[in-house]
């Protein structure tokens, strides 16, 4: 969409929002539409066809005595003869990182929730760990990584 449709949805989506700050908001959007690894989880070309992208996912699942509650930002879902067949979680974060040991450090601390999120999404489909992909993207510092499933955690 063209900027003047950008800033029409995020005026109707948010409260209060104005001009200057849409303008802003808008000019970061396309500077993070210009990382390539970014792109690349945003557009529907990046995925095999016919996959579906969800926004804001909720769920909620017991890990031993507890409930967890979250909401995927984005998930991304293949299906092969119907069934789904693995998927892509993004998760975006506004943390002020800067440097790459900054973002190695967040993903570190942000692992557990996002393989919490992976493990809610296996029950949800019937996949299998390995089957689940994960990203982080770091805004502030435009910067794309994924969270890897260990196969020794499994």
């Amino acid at each position: 969409p063209g900027d003047e449709a950008l800033l029409a949805l995020a005026r109707e989506v948010t409260n209060g929002l104005t001009d200057e700050d849409a303008t802003a908001l808008l000019r970061s959007f396309r500077q993070w539409l210009a990382l390539p690894k970014l792109a690349r989880l945003l557009q529907r070309s990046g995925w095999p066809a016919g996959s579906e992208v969800a926004h804001e996912v909720p769920f909620l699942a017991r890990e031993g005595d507890t409930i967890v509650e979250g909401y995927i930002d984005r998930l991304v879902l293949t299906r092969t003869e119907g069934r789904v067949t693995s998927a892509a979680l993004i998760d975006f974060k506004t943390d002020a990182v800067s440097s790459r040991t900054e973002v190695e450090e967040r993903r570190t601390h942000y692992k557990p929730q996002v393989d919490a999120y992976r493990r809610a999404v296996c029950r949800m489909y019937g996949l299998e760990l390995v089957d689940v992909q994960a990203w982080l993207v770091f805004l502030e510092a435009g910067a794309v990584v994924e969270v890897p499933w260990k196969s020794d955690e499994a």
